[in-house]
């Protein structure tokens, strides 16, 4: 399966498998003695990975979107991983030369479109991007897009002009991508907004049915005011409890309401 063996390569070429190797070669493991060459081989890689997948508008570090204030920061980062991935080496053969280039080829061509898009992006005269996500062009988008077209068609995969018209037309109207379980690539968990919007008897009730749910949840907080906890249960409600209000302190800049939460 190929969605697997892509996570089972995410897990394995990444800095946290680099820093196991780093500790194991510091404590003296024989096994481990001259591992430098492999940790920076994964952390180039793991940092590659991680900026050319960028999905997210909020993402940090190395998974921030690439914007007009850290491009040059990415394109330094970039030249110097082509010039490493250009210098490897198999059996003393250049990578880009033996058989197995594709994947050297596939970064090294990745990371200079990239760089090159960006600009393009960001000096637009009409319009111009804030910002730019490199994963929204990779093609498991496509991938996962012509999976749902040929769900629709059930046991027809190949459909005629026609029927790939109303099939675009549903997944427009729907506007939920859920690809078949089955698919090469990992779904793309972003919400969308659908571009339609309907509301029918069935919603309506569905309205009704949430508020009687509301009532009912706060029937049942009120009958946890009277719940005896034993201790092992009151100990993880603290432990619970004390991660929420640490993460919440975090991200409160006003003194009052920190001084509430840990009151």
């Amino acid at each position: 399966n190929k969605k697997m063996n892509v996570r089972l390569a995410a897990q394995t070429i990444s800095s946290s498998v680099a820093d196991v190797i780093d500790f194991l070669r510091h404590s003296g493991n024989k096994d481990f003695q001259g591992s430098e060459a492999t940790c920076e081989f994964l952390r180039i890689f793991d940092r590659l990975f991680d900026m050319m997948n960028a999905r997210n508008s909020f993402g940090k570090n190395y998974k921030a979107p690439v914007r007009k204030e850290n491009l040059k920061l990415f394109k330094e980062i970039f030249d110097s991983s082509v010039s490493y991935i250009s210098s490897l080496k198999v059996n003393d053969v250049p990578v880009l030369r033996c058989n197995r280039k594709t994947f050297a080829l596939g970064f090294i061509l990745d990371a200079s479109s990239f760089v090159y898009l960006a600009n393009d992006l960001f000096s637009m005269p009409t319009y111009s991007l804030h910002y730019f996500l490199p994963y929204k062009c990779s093609q498991n988008n496509l991938e996962l897009y012509f999976s749902c077209i040929r769900n629709q068609g059930s046991w027809n995969d190949n459909p005629n002009c026609l029927q790939f018209k109303w099939a675009l037309r549903k997944l427009l109207f729907k506007n939920k991508i859920c690809a078949s379980v089955n698919a090469n690539c990992i779904i793309d968990t972003s919400n969308l907004p659908a571009i339609f919007k309907f509301q029918n008897q069935k919603h309506v009730s569905n309205v009704k049915k949430n508020t009687e749910d509301i009532k009912q949840l706060n029937d049942l907080t009120e009958m946890l005011d009277n719940i005896e906890l034993s201790m092992f249960v009151q100990n993880i409600l603290h432990y619970i409890g004390g991660y929420v209000v640490h993460k919440l302190a975090s991200q409160i800049t006003c003194m009052h309401c920190i001084n509430m939460i840990l009151a």
